[in-house]
């Protein structure tokens, strides 16, 4: 009844989608009301060919989709590759004073350039009044922007908050996304990524063959930050 009432309050909704099952399950909910809703996603400049194969299929099936697009490489480039932890080697002071072999950012820099800020941007041009986001309750990284608030004129609305993962595999049956179905746990974002390996075990090891050459990118920066990681944390033992 929630999404009901909130579909009837807008003429015009702002999907933030992904290629993730969260997203999935909001537009097969959103369906009835597929003619206001604009599905926007953001391609954050590093996608899977099975993400812009996935999104193709997605612009066929909806009658407003929106791409914008952020510019990850070029921020690798400058910046350096983004990690869940960032060790002082890695910073650019830091990297000059060890010289180390990569430059690294947070996942805060990366993303909110790539594809926060980006997608906030568009979603707020749209002229949408209403905002669908697939965030749930168990997730453990959520937006600053509550399940059902107001955010700059606009009416956020997140109306998997209280589902389960089983809830929502189940309700996508076979209308879940390709990856999950080999074992993955989260949407594919960027094939260079080096982050987030927490949030999606497997990832990794399945760029192997998903794309072997972000696969041997990647790797030697991975194996880097686990080294300098694993002797930055041996210096506790020492307090």
């Amino acid at each position: 009844m929630l999404l009901h009432d909130f579909m009837a309050r807008h003429g015009r909704v702002v999907l933030q989608f992904s290629a993730g099952k969260d997203s999935a399950a909001c537009l097969k909910l959103l369906r009835p009301w597929i003619d206001k809703v604009i599905v926007l996603w953001c391609n954050q400049g590093a996608p899977y060919k099975e993400t812009l194969e996935y999104m193709d299929k997605i612009k066929e099936s909806v009658p407003c989709f929106i791409e914008v697009k952020g510019n990850q490489p070029e921020f690798i480039v400058t910046h350096g590759y983004p990690a869940d932890l960032v060790p002082f080697e890695g910073t650019e002071l830091g990297s000059v004073a060890a010289n180390a072999p990569y430059l690294i950012s947070s996942i805060q820099d990366c993303c909110g350039t790539n594809l926060w800020t980006v997608l906030a941007k568009a979603t707020l041009e749209s002229g949408a009044t209403g905002v669908i986001r697939g965030e749930r309750q168990v997730d453990r990284l959520k937006s600053i922007i509550g399940p059902q608030s107001i955010h700059l004129d606009q009416e956020y609305l997140c109306p998997l908050y209280a589902w389960s993962e089983d809830d929502v595999i189940s309700f996508l049956d076979v209308d879940i996304p390709e990856s999950y179905k080999r074992g993955l746990q989260s949407s594919l974002d960027c094939t260079t990524c080096t982050a987030y390996l927490g949030h999606n075990p497997g990832r990794i090891s399945d760029l192997q063959v998903a794309d072997p050459k972000a696969f041997a990118e990647v790797v030697p920066v991975l194996l880097w930050l686990k080294e300098i990681t694993i002797a930055s944390l041996s210096n506790f033992s020492k307090v």
